[in-house]
């Protein structure tokens, strides 16, 4: 019993001191503060609202991120502010350099001292806050609390009951614009019976604007479209609503030219001009050697011949003789640089003043990017297994082969890896003994299109559709063991259906191991480990594959999204219908070929608060073999 009491006592003097000693660190945090100042400890934000527990707990904190003065870091399970003590024990000298890297470095941090004159400024950007998210009538009421030199700022939040949207009502000076609003009305972000806040007008005013322009709007803008907010309380005092009833806010959207006589004219696009080998200003004004030509009525300008022009009318979403259309525009922007031979894309607009018609020029500006990337990279390494390896890589890259936007990208690898041992050689690189050796070649060629096949006009170059050739060739020397040599190809599809959703379709790939030479000794060891001798099995993979992949990152902006990548894979169906179709022509083939079908799904959900992400996330397959692979 005597050693468990021991323990016991060691164990609670140990406890003992690190109380004392954050106790007395947290004193030395305010030994440097005058009279009447207090270290800012704590904000707290109490919340009385009908809000569910999650939407309260996110409410709160956007609100703590609007407070002006936040405290000092603290550690230790929160409860010591270990860069304010290491600033105090430095006190006289960053009081003299506050510029002092460890300040700028966030090592060491000044005492947070509570500014009672900036309470006012936390009110009222809290109240702007929760007027903007519905909350038309919240009330905040102020607290300190004092204590060891230490203040504790409370704000008690009543959020009232928040608005929800009753009805919308349109007012439009035009009634071409006023007809075309009203038919596209069932998408507008306003959904009657939900919550109301401020950033819904600018969401329904940019969905609006972007609308008007696909209708040949051009010159609507945002100053044309404002709000009235019509509430049932608008004449009462925030004391005398009852918070136990609903509370309806009606919106009034208003259009109106404002300043600008030709925001209710729709325009057309009248003339096309791509520049292709775009540099800059000097290059457009330089008519010396300038080839203009004319393809599917849209006029090419440019010195040298950089691309084909049918490439680029691919990509080109805007039309001659239509109403313009900001979708159009942003399509044919977006595609021109995703080509990868261009480093940036311009477009300009005109107003075509030869006409009263409301008529734009268009110009297109295509910046060229270098055709040809050649990199070089080498590396050192060390393993428990070696003593030092090294690796060579060169890569080559042409963005635009045979001036189709094709993409050549090639890399060649080649690496060794040495012992060292004192018992080997007379002199110091003597002592290294090679291990292994690895070569490697590998090689993509993408295609901006769909080759065969599909012909061009099966699917819209607004899907991006990729063409992908894969080559590659590895091969890996143990020279103490065996030699390997894998080949591997695939032929790929890929599009994106939609801005979340992408496809990967491969037809064909093919995987070929062997292993051409292999040591007595290695070979003992296959013969004794059934699982080195499955890993290490010459083999033949040829399949297809298909993988879905959704992600909504970008519509949710990055806030609370999630990626689900599904593969299906089959191998060895076709070879096995080869194979038989041999057989029943008398003509039997020995062939060692894997059979399996595999699927793999992996689903992720992302959370994201003001400092964390919190991620869940599914991973999971199965693989069946089959025929010749169950043996």
């Amino acid at each position: 019993m005597r050693p468990l009491k021991v323990n016991y006592i060691i164990k609670t003097l140990l406890v003992l001191t690190v109380f004392a000693a954050i106790v007395g660190m947290g004193c030395s945090t305010t030994k440097h503060l005058k009279d009447k100042e207090y270290l800012l400890r704590k904000n707290t934000i109490a919340i009385e609202s009908n809000l569910s527990i999650a939407k309260k707990t996110e409410l709160r904190d956007n609100l703590q991120s609007l407070l002006p003065q936040h405290p000092n870091t603290y550690s230790v399970f929160g409860l010591f502010p270990i860069k304010v003590w290491l600033y105090n024990l430095r006190y006289k000298k960053y009081q003299r350099d506050s510029n002092n890297f460890q300040i700028k470095a966030k090592t060491a941090e000044k005492p947070v001292i509570y500014d009672s004159s900036l309470v006012p400024k936390a009110i009222q950007f809290m109240q702007s806050y929760l007027y903007n998210q519905g909350f038309f009538y919240a009330q905040i009421k102020d607290t300190v609390t004092f204590r060891n030199k230490k203040a504790y700022p409370t704000y008690k939040i009543t959020t009232g009951i928040r608005y929800l949207i009753q009805d919308i009502k349109l007012n439009i000076d035009d009634s071409t614009m006023s007809q075309i609003v009203k038919e596209d009305i069932g998408n507008t972000v306003f959904r009657k019976n939900e919550a109301y806040t401020m950033s819904m007008l600018d969401d329904e005013r940019s969905r609006i604007i972007s609308m008007l322009r696909n209708n040949g709007y051009y010159k609507i803008g945002q100053d044309n479209i404002t709000y009235q907010l019509d509430t049932a309380e608008k004449r009462i005092s925030p004391d005398s609503i009852n918070n136990s009833e609903r509370h309806d806010v009606t919106v009034h959207i208003i259009i109106h030219a404002d300043d600008e006589p030709n925001a209710f004219r729709k325009y057309c696009v009248n003339k096309i001009s791509i520049f292709p080998d775009y540099t800059d200003k000097t290059n457009v004004n330089d008519t010396s050697n300038l080839i203009n030509k004319m393809v599917s009525g849209i006029s090419f300008h440019y010195h040298n011949y950089y691309v084909r022009e049918n490439v680029i009318l691919q990509h080109i979403f805007l039309s001659t003789k239509k109403l313009y259309s900001q979708e159009e525009y942003d399509q044919t922007l977006t595609k021109l640089n995703e080509l990868g031979i261009f480093q940036y894309a311009r477009i300009y607009f005109t107003e075509d003043t030869t006409t009263e018609d409301k008529l734009l020029n268009c110009t297109i500006l295509l910046k060229t990017i270098k055709k040809y990337d050649l990199t070089f990279s080498s590396e050192a390494s060390n393993a428990s297994t070696y003593d030092f390896g090294s690796a060579v890589t060169i890569s080559f890259l042409n963005r635009n082969i045979g001036k189709g936007a094709d993409l050549l990208s090639t890399s060649v690898t080649g690496g060794i890896q040495d012992k060292y041992s004192e018992n080997i050689g007379n002199g110091f690189f003597n002592h290294f003994s090679q291990l292994s050796r690895n070569f490697g070649a590998n090689a993509t060629l993408t295609f901006p299109k769909f080759l065969l096949p599909f012909s061009d006009n099966k699917v819209s170059p607004k899907n991006t559709p990729r063409t992908i050739l894969d080559l590659g060739f590895n091969l890996v020397d143990r020279l103490d063991y065996f030699t390997l040599i894998n080949y591997t190809s695939k032929f790929t599809y890929n599009w994106h259906e939609t801005k979340t959703k992408v496809w990967d379709i491969s037809p064909a790939f093919i995987n070929i191991f062997r292993l051409p030479r292999i040591t007595d000794g290695f070979q003992k060891r296959l013969d004794t480990n059934e699982f080195l001798r499955n890993t290490y099995k010459e083999n033949f993979i040829e399949g297809e594959n298909i993988t879905f992949t959704y992600n909504n990152s970008n519509v949710k902006n990055g806030k609370n999204y999630s990626v689900i990548k599904t593969s299906l894979e089959e191998v060895g169906g076709l070879l096995s219908g080869l194979v038989g179709i041999s057989d029943v022509f008398k003509n039997s083939v020995s062939a060692n070929f894997a059979q399996y079908v595999k699927l793999d799904l992996d689903a992720r959900h992302y959370i994201t608060r003001r400092h964390s992400v919190t991620a869940f996330r599914f991973y999971g397959g199965i693989g069946l073999p089959y025929d010749r692979s169950v043996t």
